[in-house]
């Protein structure tokens, strides 16, 4: 799922490497379009980065998800246990009685 800051960043980048592109075509200086050239490359090894980066903190927070809701099953499983158990020391009683 994108977020808002994913979606931003995706179009601030094809904007800025549109504009990039078209200052290369220009005829320029050798020296500038070597210049729009390596900050081109920057700008989509620090997406590509981003990317990884966002794809790594997606990872964590489902590996954290599935290990709450174990430990939530856990303990549900636990609870049910304990009343069942409750339960049937209730009725022996009742029945002693």
């Amino acid at each position: 799922m994108l977020t808002f800051k994913r979606i931003f960043s995706i179009a601030f980048t094809s904007v800025t490497l549109g504009s990039m592109i078209f200052a290369t075509a220009a005829n320029a200086k050798p020296s500038v379009r070597r210049e729009v050239r390596q900050e081109i490359r920057e700008e989509i090894r620090d997406d590509r980065q981003d990317r990884f980066r966002d794809r790594r903190d997606l990872r964590e927070e489902v590996r954290e998800e599935i290990r709450d809701n174990r430990k939530d099953r856990f303990r549900d499983r636990r609870d049910i246990r304990k009343e069942t158990r409750e339960e049937i020391r209730d009725k022996i009683e009742d029945l002693r009685d």
